[in-house]
């Protein structure tokens, strides 16, 4: 594995746990689809250590649902 691949999935694991922590205590879903928006991008790093054949698709495909997802959050956050 790529060290800055596994180092950048391990910090988005920390963040997607973080996430779920905080919504849990507060109920605010912006945390939540953080949350899970980085699990996406930590899955994505992971994608791109192995670098299987095909994957390019599915990376990209992964991180236009991420960024997404905090951009949604963002806006909800916005609009409260």
């Amino acid at each position: 594995m790529h060290i800055v691949s596994g180092i950048n999935a391990f910090l988005c694991g920390v963040i997607w746990v973080a996430g779920l922590i905080i919504y849990r205590k507060t109920k605010i879903k912006a945390p939540f689809y953080i949350g899970i928006a980085f699990g996406l991008f930590g899955i994505s790093h992971l994608l791109a250590a192995g670098m299987f054949p095909g994957t390019l698709t599915v990376i990209l495909a992964v991180r236009f649902l991420a960024y997404a997802m905090v951009g949604f959050s963002l806006y909800k956050l916005a609009c409260r």
